[in-house]
């Protein structure tokens, strides 16, 4: 009986010292290993799988993963694999309303003005603030690639109307990842993986909860502005 309790505590041990066992997604690494694929995923891996892989493709990141891969990070689990990325500026590119920019903001006239200016580049001003979140999600998608994230703001290549169009921003907002207010997941250590080889190229990091920025870029897309340019290149 003493040696099966004793068996039991090790065992206990091992699963929080090792909660994905020896290997993390040996199946699905692009280094194939025979010997490390023998190792059976536990549940936990495959829940983090499925999640980080639908992430990948555009689905809220499910509340309880994130949670679980914050405790991997902060227990120092698999350290090579599970990163809080915590160096430099990061971008996140978002087309919004300008409606959005004022509730968000507020509705000064130093924006509008510079809205008019930015004809045809974007305008950077330093503004810390904290983002909200969207609602009913706990994490926003940042990159470390500027040009990344100027690309996540386009306008969409087709709009319902060009009124539609002329009513919006593309916003980058830049955070500082080593502020320690703000908490940033490295994905890139999944993009070894083949649920995450393809999306290599957006070079993201997943920020958790409320992000506090130190600067704003953005470019008015309205009509009357991409008017004004294209009658400027004629001239």
């Amino acid at each position: 009986m003493k040696l099966i309790l004793e068996n039991w505590k090790k065992y206990l041990k091992e699963e929080k010292e090792k909660p994905l066992g020896n290997y993390v997604w040996p199946k699905d690494s692009l280094l194939a290993d025979p010997e490390k694929e023998k190792e059976i995923n536990t549940a936990l891996e495959d829940k983090l799988k499925d999640s980080i892989e639908d992430h990948f493709k555009g689905t809220h990141f499910n509340r309880n993963s994130v949670a679980d891969l914050k405790y991997l990070i902060d227990k120092d689990l698999y350290p090579k694999i599970f990163k809080r990325h915590t160096k430099g500026e990061v971008y996140r590119g978002i087309y919004v309303t300008r409606e959005w920019m004022k509730k968000t903001f507020g509705d000064t006239g130093e924006f509008e003005t510079l809205h008019k200016e930015s004809d045809p580049e974007m305008v950077e001003v330093v503004y810390n603030t904290i983002i909200p979140l969207i609602e009913d999600r706990i994490v926003s998608s940042w990159t470390t690639q500027f040009d990344s994230a100027k690309s996540f703001a386009k306008a969409p290549s087709i709009s319902q109307s060009s009124s539609g169009y002329g009513k919006n921003i593309s916003l980058v907002l830049v955070a500082n990842a080593a502020d320690p207010l703000n908490y940033f997941i490295d994905m890139d250590p999944f993009y070894d993986y083949k649920f995450g080889k393809k999306y290599v190229i957006e070079s993201e990091v997943v920020g958790v909860g409320a992000i506090k920025t130190t600067k704003l870029m953005w470019k008015d897309t309205s009509w009357h502005i991409q008017r004004s340019k294209y009658e400027k290149s004629k001239k």
